[in-house]
């Protein structure tokens, strides 16, 4: 989860504690008896994993707008094109 690098999981999974809860809640229900059902958290964590890319996007395009001064280590986003792969990324780190 390469998003993870730039928006904070943590930080939404505080911001959504609540939800969390009643989701671990509803999935342990019928854990003893062995009918419990891990797609409400499996759904939660899409959820996380959802709005930090949302958020990713969101700060792509604002760095793309006159006028805003970007954070250090964006320099390597300039030579990519709109579609790219975490392994271009990372090899336009390196470079």
């Amino acid at each position: 989860m390469e998003v993870g690098r730039y928006v904070s999981l943590e930080r939404l999974m505080e911001e959504n504690r609540e939800r969390y809860y009643e989701t671990l809640e509803h999935c342990s229900r019928g854990w003893h008896q062995g009918k419990h059902d891990p797609w409400p958290f499996v759904n939660h964590l899409l959820f996380i994993l959802k709005t930090a890319y949302a958020e990713f996007e969101k700060r792509w395009e604002k760095r793309r707008s006159p006028g805003v001064q970007r954070p250090s280590g964006d320099f390597a986003l300039d030579h990519l094109s709109a579609l790219f792969t975490v392994a271009d990324l990372q090899r336009s780190v390196r470079e």
